[in-house]
């Protein structure tokens, strides 16, 4: 889920959250004292991050709201009180540390990170952002990271992807099945996506899936097979954890099945 916190960057604001960074003032940021529900987040008052000397302060516009947020925020114990919630966020950057050569402020990054991002400044390792060429919108940007950055992790570095390979893809209507459906089209794979009721089936076949299996009606081990020869997919990225016992079934003998954020 993305949320635009701002219309736009300013110059002076930029300005002035260097200056209030400096002066070790506050900013508005979501977080936590103990896990739990939603009820347990807090809009409030915070220090300004400090940068290291490899790091960047953004000023965040746009944050994305990531499965792992809701994890943690739910089941893990926060580090200390006041703990800043989020993955990832997309803004301007406005001081970078005495390290870094390759940002500088006004550029437009994405950025992710284990924690910080829903926050008015973030401090980041310079390594953790991305340029955003000329027109990306902010709020699309700050999705990219962990939808598009997992599902790459999961076909290429561990999958091995290629192009004629077949890949199956769980989840495929969720962020990074979404991202893995495009990636691995692209790629020249043969794209066989699971999802569930016709709006979502077919939202994913408009991104490029050569064929979508709605679970909920179709059994899932059976139109793999059929569409193989019998033989499975080369490749499964499955992010529901649930759906495991099926996509070993769908599997080709030494086939590589890569279980992600579950």
């Amino acid at each position: 889920m993305q949320i635009n916190l701002r219309s736009g960057p300013s110059n002076s604001y930029a300005t002035a959250s260097v200056r209030r960074a400096s002066k070790g003032t506050t900013m508005k940021a979501a977080v936590y004292d103990h896990n739990g529900p939603p009820e347990v987040l807090r809009y409030t008052d915070v220090p300004d991050p400090k940068i290291r000397s490899r790091d960047v302060l953004i000023q965040v516009e746009a944050i994305s709201v990531e499965g792992g947020d809701l994890i943690n925020r739910r089941s893990s114990p926060p580090g200390h009180p006041a703990y800043v919630v989020g993955y990832a966020a997309a803004g301007t950057v406005v001081a970078i540390g005495d390290a870094v050569t390759d940002r500088k402020p006004g550029d437009r990054v994405t950025s992710w990170g284990l924690d910080g991002s829903h926050a008015q400044l973030r401090a980041v390792p310079t390594d953790q952002t991305w340029l955003l060429p000329a027109g990306a919108g902010v709020a699309e940007a700050a999705a990219i990271p962990i939808g598009f950055g997992t599902a790459h992790h999961c076909l290429f570095a561990r999958g091995r992807l290629s192009s004629g390979s077949s890949v199956l893809i769980q989840g495929a209507a969720g962020g990074v099945g979404v991202a893995a459906v495009q990636l691995a089209r692209q790629a020249g794979a043969t794209v066989i996506a699971v999802a569930s009721g016709e709006d979502r089936v077919r939202s994913v076949i408009e991104l490029g899936a050569s064929r979508v299996i709605d679970h909920n009606v179709e059994s899932v081990v059976d139109v793999v097979r059929d569409l193989t020869g019998g033989r499975g997919v080369d490749l499964i990225v499955d992010p529901v954890g649930s759906t495991l016992a099926t996509s070993l079934a769908a599997l080709r003998d030494e086939g590589v099945l890569v279980s992600v954020g579950n």
